[in-house]
């Protein structure tokens, strides 16, 4: 959920406003859904907790802020690095355009380069 958040919906919306998806995939729409999905899910494993075990329930919300504490100062790891553009686009293929599709194959990293300078985001992530 942490790289839907940091990663894949920004780098989709950013994607859409410079063309570099075919026009009529919506994938942020299909990234915002499963996110609700997971949160609803978060939501319901919550009150299952509070209903059946409410001796146990601040375990429960302490191993949450443990979790959330070491996510948050981890939360560069989970932006536009290399190995997450792979995997987001090894994924999502089918959205792109086919010469970017035909870049991908012959360098992946000149891709990922090119992007990132179409985007203008080239040297805030290479600062990180």
């Amino acid at each position: 959920m942490v790289l839907l958040v940091y990663f894949a919906i920004p780098f989709t919306i950013r994607l859409n406003k410079k063309c570099l998806l075919k026009p009529g995939k919506h994938l942020a729409t299909s990234y915002l859904i499963t996110m609700l999905i997971y949160l609803m899910i978060f939501i319901g494993m919550v009150f299952l907790f509070w209903i059946f075990m409410r001796n146990y329930f601040l375990g429960l919300v302490a191993g949450y802020a443990i979790v959330g504490v070491t996510i948050a100062s981890k939360i560069k790891a989970h932006g536009a690095s290399f190995k997450n553009f792979k995997n987001y686009f090894e994924k999502n293929r089918d959205c792109f355009w086919e010469e970017l599709s035909k870049i991908y194959d012959e360098d992946q990293e000149k891709l990922y380069k090119y992007i990132l300078q179409v985007m203008g985001t080239e040297k805030s992530i290479n600062q990180k």
